[in-house]
């Protein structure tokens, strides 16, 4: 048992850690995951739909600066049928002090339309998908808590069944996501994130369009390679549009690298 005088010390140790910035970051993660319980106020029914994300990421650091690529494919289940792909999505990172970093990324899309499972794809939609973020990372003991702000904006294609409408529509969006996660062994980590999403577009200032609540496991293959599988409940479509869930597998497959 430990004495009063270690456990006085630990005490100090986790009050040390747990900071401003920090609450805040705990109580924006509560309060996001409540976001869709009070916001589902639609009477149209809610439409479900099941997925499975499946992705490959490799990431690279070095002294203050990281980067990322990552490609995902994205299919409905029951009926099988293609969704989307992401082809890729690239980012990098520098390190400002200890807890924060900052950087830009872009993405590439290929959305599959209509995005009904039971429908026959028509046509493919492009999308390019400039990104900033600002990430802030803190530990308390072996606990992990990590927020990250996106602002990206969407360029997406609206071609439509008319072959000679082929335009691009612009919106702009941010996304806030809070991310949890506890070391279970060596080699398992249990993840529990929220992202929330809000858009700004012609004519609207700002409006929530997503959220998405995320939980799973994250398991330690060897040195520098990692699976993760993670259920995920995304609900889309506030306000006054019609609500839709998607209930998603994602299974990630990710390569740490690094010059040493």
């Amino acid at each position: 048992m430990p004495s009063g005088k270690n456990k006085a010390a630990l005490t100090n140790r986790i009050r040390i850690h747990i900071g401003p910035a920090m609450g805040a970051v705990l109580f924006l993660f509560f309060s996001l995951t409540l976001i869709p319980l009070f916001s589902q106020t639609s009477s149209d029914p809610l439409s479900t739909q099941y997925m499975n994300w499946t992705g490959l990421k490799i990431k690279y650091k070095e002294g203050h600066w990281s980067g990322s690529a990552e490609i995902q494919n994205r299919v409905f289940l029951g009926p099988l049928r293609q969704d989307a792909l992401l082809l890729p999505r690239l980012t990098v990172l520098r390190k400002i002090g200890s807890r924060f970093s900052a950087g830009a990324g872009m993405a590439y899309f290929l959305h599959s339309s209509p995005s009904v499972p039971d429908e026959k794809v028509e046509f493919w939609n492009s999308e390019f998908r400039p990104h900033i973020e600002l990430n802030y990372k803190v530990r308390i003991h072996r606990l992990e808590i990590a927020s990250r702000l996106r602002l990206e904006e969407r360029l997406m294609q609206r071609q439509g069944t008319n072959p000679g409408l082929n335009r691009y529509n612009r919106t702009e969006r941010g996304r806030i996501r809070i991310r949890l996660k506890m070391p279970l062994n060596q080699k398992l980590r249990f993840i529990v994130s929220d992202e929330f999403f809000v858009k700004h577009s012609p004519g609207l200032f700002i409006n929530a369009e997503e959220n998405r609540l995320r939980t799973g496991l994250d398991l330690s293959l060897a040195k520098g390679k990692e699976l993760a599988a993670e259920y995920m409940h995304v609900y889309r479509n506030f306000g006054n549009n019609p609500p839709l869930q998607r209930h998603t597998l994602v299974l990630s497959y990710t390569l740490l690298l690094s010059p040493n």
